[in-house]
């Protein structure tokens, strides 16, 4: 194992790389576990980096996804120096990052420096980590629709519409409950589901808005595409004033009208979601007033 990735292991164990806001700060949230990203730089002979790409992949990213509280793996390459590897893993917290025991981090080193010897050199030039720090009084508890809709259409099912209000006819989709996406995207629990609002945000920065309570209603569906649009395409567009619209990525419907469209709407193109509670505003305002 070369030096610098001794040395890199040693600083692991020591839980040193962390790079804290300082812990003073009174708006830091500290009452759960926050995120972790590491992130390694590697400079990798030029002839060499496929094959580093393929044998990390191969080596340290099949031992790391069996590891507690790994979430996911990313391998960035520069433009720039295109022989720099960058690799961003993120583990669930700081205390699962430094679970790895380090006789898993030497002997799949040494797996991988085996792969590589008669490849070209490599070396570790860069070691750092980040830690997702909580705002305590952020009045936005806002999800992207990209982060959540691959796992989305896995889960998802064929439905019908009979009268959608936004084509004003039978529409069919491949959707999936609208509780199952909030669900997905929040932990319910630390909301009162009475006083709690969905606000769907959407291309043009168009906004719709509703209680959570009524979100949760077995009618409601978020329809991730069109069983009806043509070959190599997920919708068809909504004419609207003219225009052509396209409801993707993400559009609510219900298979029955519950309410007045104010209480149940029909969001279409919807690019983010976000729970504000009561208390949300409550404190917006109190901060604001400070």
């Amino acid at each position: 194992m070369n030096q610098a990735l001794n040395k890199f292991i040693s600083l692991r164990v020591s839980l040193g790389l962390l790079a804290f806001l300082p812990v003073d700060e009174p708006a830091l949230a500290q009452d759960s576990p926050k995120s972790v990203v590491e992130e390694l730089t590697f400079q990798v002979e030029p002839d060499a980096v496929a094959s580093f790409l393929q044998q990390d992949h191969r080596i340290w990213t099949a031992t790391l996804s069996k590891q507690p509280g790994f979430l996911r793996k990313a391998t960035w390459t520069s433009r720039k120096k295109q022989n720099n590897v960058r690799l961003i893993i993120h583990w669930r917290s700081q205390a699962d990052w430094h679970s790895v025991p380090p006789s898993v981090l030497k002997e799949t080193e040494e797996e991988f420096a085996a792969a590589m010897k008669n490849v070209g050199e490599y070396k570790l030039i860069g070691v750092n980590a980040w830690e997702e720090v909580s705002v305590r009084h952020h009045p936005r508890h806002l999800a992207r629709v990209s982060d959540s809709v691959g796992e989305w259409h896995r889960q998802a099912t064929n439905i019908v519409i009979e009268k959608d209000l936004s084509y004003g006819q039978r529409k069919r989709y491949r959707a999936l409950p609208l509780k199952a996406a909030i669900a997905s995207m929040f932990d319910l629990s630390s909301y009162d589901l009475a006083t709690t609002k969905v606000v769907f945000h959407c291309k043009d920065d168009y906004q719709a808005s509703m209680q959570l309570e009524n979100a949760l209603a077995s009618a409601g569906w978020l329809a991730l595409s069109d069983l009806e649009a043509p070959e190599l395409s997920d919708w068809i567009p909504i004419s609207k004033g003219g225009k052509e619209k396209f409801p993707g990525p993400s559009y609510v419907v219900w298979k029955e009208q519950l309410g007045s469209y104010q209480e149940y709407p029909w969001p279409y193109a919807i690019l983010s979601i976000e729970l504000v509670s009561e208390q949300d505003t409550k404190e917006a305002d109190a901060i604001h007033s400070e």
